[in-house]
């Protein structure tokens, strides 16, 4: 449970300012890289809580971005609201999702990220590669799953084309 007792001060304290960015140095997420601190009887992620410090609440559905493009980033400075569309058109702007999409997408008309480009994808193409080998080796889903740490629903998913449906072997 995150400490209910942690106030808006041991928030920054946790902040190292610097004249561009103010880098989260307390505890991160595992896989994004991003700053989460415990206060009100949840974990947050430090860059929205930071948000809601200096503006108030997001509203459901929001997000909110970094022009910095540093997740550890709190600086207000660097943040902007916007939603999920608004988000992924600043990252192409940038060119932080170059060959992200499949073959036929034009200007903003996104699909979705696939495979290893995939922000919480656990697998690389090696991985895919080697699940399809022991699929048409007649391996089993289930031992195939043990052995990846996935679900057997997901596996069935890659053998049916339901996942990772652009990786044709």
């Amino acid at each position: 449970m995150p400490n209910i007792r942690n106030t808006e001060k041991d928030f920054w304290n946790q902040t190292r300012k610097t004249d561009s960015c103010w880098i989260w140095t307390g505890s991160k997420t595992g896989s994004l890289g991003y700053g989460r601190f415990g206060f009100r009887n949840k974990y947050y992620l430090a860059h929205r809580l930071s948000w809601e410090f200096h503006f108030g609440e997001i509203p459901k559905g929001m997000q909110i971005c970094h022009h910095c493009d540093n997740p550890l980033c709190v600086n207000p400075d660097h943040l902007f609201m916007g939603t999920q569309s608004d988000n992924i058109k600043d990252a192409v702007k940038k060119g932080r999702m170059k060959n992200l999409f499949k073959k036929g997408h034009t200007g903003l008309d996104f699909q979705r990220p696939c495979g290893e480009n995939c922000h919480f994808s656990k697998l690389k193409l090696k991985d895919i590669i080697k699940i399809k080998e022991l699929l048409k080796r007649g391996i089993r889903t289930m031992e195939i799953a043990s052995k990846f740490g996935l679900s057997q629903r997901y596996i069935y998913d890659i053998k049916n084309g339901e996942a990772w449906k652009h990786i044709y072997l």
